[in-house]
């Protein structure tokens, strides 16, 4: 799925960490708006 933003895996993996411990279900919210981007990506062609 996130072979065409190299980036943006690498940026919300620490994001996902913290934001996990704050807010019950923070990762999977984080995870599913990371691949919404990469579908949008894609669809751009981008």
């Amino acid at each position: 799925m996130f072979s065409r933003s190299g980036a943006r895996p690498a940026a919300v993996i620490p994001s996902r960490k913290v934001t996990g411990n704050r807010y019950p279900g923070g990762e999977a919210a984080l995870l599913v708006l990371s691949c919404l981007v990469e579908m949008v990506g894609i669809a751009r062609g981008t």
